[in-house]
């Protein structure tokens, strides 16, 4: 595919499969994304040049616009190479990659595809060694919204929770379900260690089908845990033995005070560190085989559903 020439400096990105400049990379006002927000978003990390599990994203944003009645011909393969194709051309080796799908123009067939990769520090490692504080906000999770389980770009809602959060020195803010049990952070989803079981709430309480989510549930037992997806009353959660929180973002971040009140001892525990450092070394590539998912086959190293 022909690279477009661009200014000394300049980034480039995809759009629809086709590189362009980032400065040349806009959604046009009449775009339904734009007056109504409808569309999905996804966010792949990238490490060591790699976007980790971006057959899964890719298989979520399809299944999303599915969600919002706009089904298209797009398959994830299709995105998976073209979110390949953004990393290669902003030589990217640590950061993040974003592929945005907007509903289109009223009758349009198919979404404009979106995607762009930047280098991006990791999260301060002291937020880590100290463990993430969380307050509690009062936007539920409702199963019977449209919305539901779908990342999608109207995405407001979250942003302010999370912004409100942040304005009170917490680090996220947790949501709950409509029977008020614990649904997922603004943009993580919630695990608790309870001896040797894993808990997370399921996607029945509303919650993001989170990729980080479904990863450390499937490597769960291989650290000797049993992964389980179960309601989580909020008392359930400040007696657990470790909680920690995770998403692409994150990858697995320890939870150690809820408000005012610690967790267990509220400092990071051993679980949520040795999770910690087997999902990095994993997304690093740095173990035999960790070129693709557990479950699913690999194609030119990427992960494919």
């Amino acid at each position: 595919m022909e690279t477009p020439a661009v200014a000394a400096g300049e980034k480039l990105g995809v759009v629809d499969g086709r590189p362009s400049p980032l400065s040349k990379m806009v959604v046009p006002v009449f775009d339904r994304s734009v007056r109504y927000g409808l569309g999905v978003f996804e966010t792949v990390g990238v490490h060591a040049g790699r976007p980790f599990l971006l057959g899964q994203h890719a298989r979520r944003l399809v299944q999303g616009l599915g969600r919002l009645g706009l089904a298209s011909s797009l398959d994830p393969r299709t995105l998976v190479r073209w979110g390949q194709r953004a990393v290669e051309l902003a030589s990217v080796q640590e950061g993040v990659l974003r592929i945005l799908a907007t509903a289109g123009d009223d009758g349009a067939l198919r979404p404009r595809v979106l995607a762009w990769a930047m280098e991006e520090p990791p999260t301060a490692s002291e937020a880590f060694e100290r463990g993430l504080r969380a307050s509690i906000h009062p936007l539920r999770r409702d199963p019977a919204s449209p919305l539901s389980g779908t990342k999608s770009l109207a995405y407001a809602d979250c942003y302010l929770a999370r912004w409100q959060a942040n304005a009170r020195g917490f680090d996220e803010a947790i949501l709950c379900s409509s029977e008020g049990r614990i649904a997922e952070g603004t943009a993580s989803n919630v695990f608790i260690v309870e001896g040797s079981r894993l808990v997370t709430p399921p996607l029945s309480e509303g919650i993001l089908p989170g990729v980080t989510r479904a990863f450390i549930l499937e490597i769960a037992r291989g650290v000797s845990l049993e992964p389980m997806e179960e309601p989580i009353e909020m008392a359930r959660l400040m007696r657990s033995r470790e909680a920690f929180l995770t998403s692409t973002r994150l990858g697995v971040a320890p939870l150690v005070a809820v408000e005012d009140k610690m967790i267990a001892e509220g400092r990071p525990g051993p679980v949520t560190l040795t999770l910690r450092r087997s999902y990095g070394g994993i997304a690093r590539g740095e173990y035999p085989g960790s070129g693709a998912t557990p479950g699913c086959r690999s194609e030119r190293g990427m992960e494919i559903p």
